[in-house]
């Protein structure tokens, strides 16, 4: 058109919106990053910072502590431990000191031979005891084994001539004073022979034999070759075989009291009483019984009952001297 002239329209250059519009997002991504950052150390502080226990939780905590520690000091006394005790892996007992000895007893049952009617007694009494056997008997070497295995010491009961010989009847093969050496040592031997394992002899009678001393000589001599002690059963009070052993050289013991005269029970526990006594004041004593049932089971009662007291009941050859 004449007279008109033509504005001309002024545009932006294209680079330039593409290059706001990249700032933009660049903004945003800042933005969110930040965002981002700040959330996760939210989370981290959570985390690591301490939690709060409402102090009404830890009271009921506490309270129940006290009642759980309170129940385990009643059990700590009910079973008599220390609550900080710790309960040992074994249990350890003390050793009781030992009884004192009051006295030694030695038990001698003499007389045993004619029958086995009361061995199952005599196996019932566990205590040292030491029986006299006769030689010759029909059961002398049965009683001998019997005794040693049951852990009895063994005597030979010897039969010696007694004073009033016509009277009483004699054992076989008694040893009398008027025979000569060679007959007492082969008696002597032979009744070594049938009772084994004996550990000494004591005389069966013997209230004439142990009055003459060139007799016991020959018998405590014919003992010394064969290491074997000699019990006097003291039937006579001027018996000479404490001098003759001296001279010999043979260990030697003698009766201290007879405990069954009378079969009677009641007889024989205070005859024991009596050797009980004599055992206060020496220190030792010895009692000679026989193979009767009373004695022994006089004896099976009462001598658990001493030993409990004090006593210590021993063999004869512990206390030979």
């Amino acid at each position: 058109m004449p007279g008109f002239k033509r504005r001309k329209r002024k545009h932006k250059p294209k680079f330039r919106r593409q290059e706001k519009r990249s700032q933009q997002q660049s903004n945003n991504f800042l933005v969110v990053l930040l965002s981002l950052i700040v959330l996760f150390e939210t989370i981290l502080l959570l985390f690591l910072l301490p939690q709060r226990i409402p102090t009404k939780a830890i009271k009921d905590v506490s309270k129940k502590e006290v009642k759980v520690e309170a129940r385990r000091r009643v059990a700590a006394r009910e079973s008599r431990v220390k609550p900080s005790a710790k309960k040992p892996f074994f249990k350890i007992t003390k050793k009781k000191p030992p009884k004192k000895i009051r006295g030694e007893i030695a038990i001698v049952l003499d007389d045993w031979g004619y029958n086995s009617n009361n061995l199952s007694i005599l196996k019932e009494i566990k205590f040292p005891l030491t029986i006299a056997i006769l030689p010759f008997r029909y059961y002398s070497r049965e009683i001998a084994e019997f005794g040693h295995k049951h852990n009895f010491e063994i005597l030979i009961h010897m039969p010696m001539e007694p004073e009033d010989k016509e009277s009483i009847g004699l054992e076989p093969k008694t040893l009398m004073v008027y025979m000569d050496d060679q007959d007492i040592k082969t008696i002597l031997r032979e009744a070594f022979d049938n009772i084994p394992y004996a550990k000494g002899v004591n005389n069966h009678m013997g209230s004439f034999a142990t009055k003459d001393e060139k007799f016991i000589t020959t018998v405590f001599r014919e003992l010394k070759k064969n290491n074997l002690y000699f019990l006097d059963s003291l039937v006579i009070s001027d018996s000479v075989c404490r001098d003759v052993s001296r001279r010999v050289g043979i260990k030697f013991a003698k009766r201290s009291i007879f405990l069954d005269n009378k079969s009677n029970v009641e007889y024989i526990r205070g005859q024991l009483m009596e050797l009980v006594g004599e055992a206060d004041r020496r220190g030792r004593a010895i009692g000679v019984g026989h193979d009767r049932k009373n004695t022994l089971e006089v004896l099976k009662e009462v001598m658990p009952q001493l030993s409990e007291q004090g006593y210590k009941f021993v063999y004869v050859s512990e206390i030979v001297e």
